[in-house]
């Protein structure tokens, strides 16, 4: 099966963290510091998919099923509790900072919302995920500052996917099957910002 489609995305995401600094250190004007952390990440993505054309190239004489607007969604929770490394050197008006954060006790539930073929899947999976941050800050005058920030986020997951029919004969009929889940996301910002 082949199938073309438009999408939209809808995400969020939230974090809180602590961090403790366990080495630092200030000789002249340069400054660096080493600290351990540990935080909680969550984050949902939705995916509306519409407009689907699909295709069967091993047998072009069934051609082609069309579905004007929404054909499909889905949606994905991952819940991430995480230790963390953390480096920072300061020289002068600049900052660098660096972070590895990890975890074995990641959670991912996932609806798949198959409208073209009346079936949803629903998954409850476990994994790991790792997360790699580099941040660079420039002083500025008049307490504004210049900032850039680099993440990248990996997470591989795998458990039970419950599938149900929920339209035309087969309506009712359910099982389950093996599920495996892999995403790695990177995010770059730059930013301006005022210190009061």
């Amino acid at each position: 099966t082949y199938s073309e489609s438009d999408g939209d995305l809808t995400a969020w995401s939230g974090e809180a963290e602590l961090c403790g600094w366990v080495l630092r250190s200030r000789p002249a004007d340069l400054e660096w510091a080493a600290g351990l952390g540990a935080g909680y990440l969550h984050q949902d993505l939705t995916w509306d998919v519409s407009n689907v054309d699909q295709w069967y190239p091993q047998n072009p004489e069934w051609g082609h099923d069309y579905i004007a607007g929404q054909g499909a969604s889905y949606r994905v929770k991952t819940k991430m509790p995480y230790g963390e490394a953390v480096a920072r050197v300061r020289w002068r008006r600049m900052s660098l900072q660096a972070g590895v954060a990890y975890t074995p006790w990641l959670q991912v539930e996932d609806e798949d919302d198959h409208q073209l073929r009346e079936i949803k899947a629903d998954g409850d999976l476990d994994g790991n995920g790792w997360r790699l941050t580099a941040s660079w800050c420039w002083e500025l005058r008049w307490n504004l500052f210049l900032a850039a920030r680099y993440e990248w986020f990996r997470v591989e997951a795998d458990g039970p996917s419950r599938n149900t029919i929920y339209g035309g004969d087969g309506a009712g009929e359910s099982w389950e099957i093996d599920e495996e889940y892999e995403s790695s996301q990177s995010l770059t910002t730059l930013a301006l910002g005022y210190r009061f």
